[in-house]
């Protein structure tokens, strides 16, 4: 379900946004099956990769989202942005399971800025969950435009990996779904807050020579 967002004076919100185009950067071990656009909806039909413990070295490809339809405004500040992950990874016996190994955002459909990666310490459940990764005042250690936003080529980037071996059993890892989140300042609102700290710091100048 793509959300058309909320607007609060100047701070304003877009999504949650399904993607529509979906690729598998062949830089790990495992592939995505079943196929990956089912990360496009919740549904309960997931994406999944198997075969993530081993001595093949245990992570996956990345899964990549992008095309999410996003319409920010001309100008607008970017303040931060979220992705929501449903994820789980399906008991397959033993004590095995999953973890995030690379999390990015993509800016022109490139990997771009900070991992956010919980670690390898940090076990999906087997138990469908909601995971956010970035925030309402979370870039990811870059900047961005609406151009940026609004462009087909933004979008995310995943990949999975063993969090914990029993030394016979493999892991899987599931994802039911991926949206998007942008949170932003119209432009106009952007001047006005200009005006008014101008404005501000006038009126206390005028003050300190007027009392001195």
């Amino acid at each position: 379900q793509n959300g058309a967002g909320s607007s609060g004076g100047g701070s304003a919100t877009q999504g949650p946004k399904t993607p529509s185009t979906f690729n598998e950067d062949a830089t790990g071990v495992h592939n995505w099956t079943s196929p990956i656009s089912n990360a496009g909806a919740e549904d309960s039909i997931y994406t999944v990769v198997s075969g993530l413990c081993g001595v093949d070295g245990g992570y996956s490809n990345k899964l990549q989202i992008s095309n999410l339809g996003f319409s920010i405004p001309s100008g607008a500040t970017i303040n931060g942005i979220a992705f929501t992950v449903r994820l789980r990874a399906p008991a397959t016996g033993g004590s095995v399971t999953a973890a995030d190994k690379e999390v990015k955002f993509m800016k022109g459909g490139n990997v771009v800025g900070n991992n956010f990666s919980r670690g390898i310490d940090v076990a999906w459940s087997s138990a469908a969950t909601n995971i956010i990764f970035g925030g309402s005042t979370e870039l990811g250690g870059t900047t961005w435009t609406s151009s940026d936003i609004n462009a087909s080529n933004f979008g995310f980037s995943i990949s999975a990996q063993c969090s914990v071996y029993d030394g016979v059993n493999q892991s899987s890892a599931a994802i039911d779904v991926i949206n998007a989140t942008v949170y932003y300042t119209n432009a106009s609102a952007s001047i006005y807050n200009v005006f008014y700290d101008l404005r501000d710091v006038l009126t206390n100048l005028l003050k300190k020579i007027y009392y001195k």
